[in-house]
């Protein structure tokens, strides 16, 4: 990567409150490249799934932590919160999260948002994983 191309990267930390990804409706158009976002955006949620919780030894996107996705031909903006606000791994999974979409081929620009409205609640389905329920 070059310094153009590392410039080109973003973290942005905001406080402004998203729906999780699951919950809101996408439409999608497609760009020059002939993909859509939607195909786009799928390609985004497989570099996440890449992405482990230390913690919890979970990928970020199953435990639930990304809130929001959007393609924008090459601009990816992810919305993700922390399972806590002081998660002493924030900083690591926001350089993961970067260092993953980032890799894909088409991506020119990566923004990653913390935001904590809503506050992140395990699933069902985790809780159960983890000996919860």
């Amino acid at each position: 990567m070059n310094d153009s191309e590392d410039t080109k990267k973003s973290l942005t930390v905001l406080g402004k409150p998203k729906k999780p990804v699951r919950e809101r409706a996408a439409e999608d158009a497609g760009d020059a490249a002939g993909a859509s976002s939607s195909d786009r955006k799928q390609e985004v949620i497989e570099a996440l799934k890449k992405v482990e919780d230390p913690e919890l030894l979970l990928d970020i996107w199953f435990i639930g932590l990304i809130y929001s996705i959007v393609v924008d031909g090459g601009k990816v903006d992810i919305d993700m919160t922390f399972t806590t606000p002081a998660c002493p791994a924030g900083p690591q999974l926001v350089g993961d999260v970067k260092e993953k979409v980032g890799a894909l081929d088409w991506v020119t620009d990566v923004a990653v948002n913390v935001v904590f409205q809503p506050p992140w609640q395990a699933s069902d389905e985790l809780k159960a994983l983890m000996g919860y329920l």
